[in-house]
């Protein structure tokens, strides 16, 4: 019970985009807290992915890249404790 006061009312909400709409449509709320811990992880490791990605073309959009990656970190981190103490995510591949 303590780990689930441990954590902020964070849920996934899984989104529809339709071209032919013009605006996304949320279909599904996922509270699973081990589902959002996974979902804030994969989120890191696609930014830490997208920024070795950009190294190979402009170091300074790499290096912005970078400092956004751990802008996401320090804020899922703040609502989503556990992350602290978790194992990095395996990297993206892109």
């Amino acid at each position: 019970m303590e780990r689930k006061r441990s954590m902020a009312a964070v849920a996934i909400y899984i989104v529809a985009e339709s071209s032919a709409a013009g605006k996304p449509m949320a279909i599904a709320r996922v509270e699973d807290r081990q589902a959002v811990l996974n979902a804030a992880k994969a989120a890191i490791a696609e930014a830490e992915a997208k920024a070795v990605q950009i190294e190979t073309m402009d170091t300074l959009l790499a290096e912005l890249q970078r400092y956004e990656v751990e802008q996401l970190r320090r804020s899922l981190q703040r609502v989503i404790p556990e992350l602290r103490f978790s194992a990095p995510a395996v990297p993206a591949v892109m």
